[in-house]
């Protein structure tokens, strides 16, 4: 009789243990079936650690122009007048010069590695009238002092993408209303025409990434006013 209920409890022992068996094959497959949609999820477009890394960048360039945003405004509020500005460092007129401690104090920066951009153009005015001009900011017929990429460099998609993300716009870039051009001043402009030296791909709002001519074939530019004349 014990001979008889030891063979039973054996029997019942072997069919649970491959019962068990049978359901850790079954979380396994589960576990790689989820890791390999992970894996596929993250290898598209703008996912994964290509995104993350583009956040990071897009926060390292808004963050750098910002800083210059105030770097001016001090300056400005301390004397420096409109047409006195320079962004080069060359000690000829220190008080006025934005990257000379005598004058604003700011660290020079290229945009971060994988940007796209390889350099920034500082915009100053020419005269009072003259210069380059951010539509519907400020007064349209007075240049502005602005940050913007280099017009000759393709700032990256993902870049561009979480740039406008992050400052609550459209994240898609738009197009502008004629092929910008950061060596050029446009002589003059009065709001409804569009010249070499203006971006009006956003009117009104003081930053943002845009392609830099009139289709989204052109390259992506991120500009930043820094004094809205």
């Amino acid at each position: 009789m014990k001979g008889s209920m030891s063979m039973l409890n054996i029997k019942k022992f072997r069919k649970s243990e491959k019962g068990n068996a049978l359901f850790l094959i079954l979380i396994a497959v589960a576990l790689f079936a989820a890791l390999s949609y992970a894996i596929t999820q993250s290898g598209r477009g703008g996912g994964g650690v290509d995104k993350e890394q583009a956040l990071i960048t897009a926060s390292q360039i808004t963050q750098y122009a910002a800083g210059l945003r105030t770097t001016v405004t001090r300056m400005s509020i301390t004397g420096t007048s409109l047409l006195e500005f320079e962004f080069d460092n060359d000690d000829s007129d220190a008080d006025n010069e934005v990257f000379n401690s005598a004058g604003g104090g700011a660290i020079e920066q290229d945009p971060p590695s994988g940007a796209g951009a390889t350099a920034y153009a500082y915009i100053v005015p020419a005269t009072s009238t003259t210069g380059q001009f951010l539509d519907d900011i400020g007064g349209d017929t007075s240049p502005d002092i602005f940050v913007v990429t280099d017009a000759s460099d393709d700032l990256n998609s993902n870049v561009c993408q979480e740039i406008n993300r992050g400052l609550g716009l459209a994240t898609d870039p738009v197009v502008n209303g004629a092929a910008y051009d950061d060596t050029t001043a446009a002589a003059t402009y009065d709001g409804s025409t569009s010249a070499a030296g203006v971006i009006d791909a956003l009117p009104g709002e003081a930053f943002g990434c845009v392609y830099s001519g009139t289709a989204t074939t052109t390259n992506r530019i991120y500009f930043h006013a820094l004094v809205e004349n």
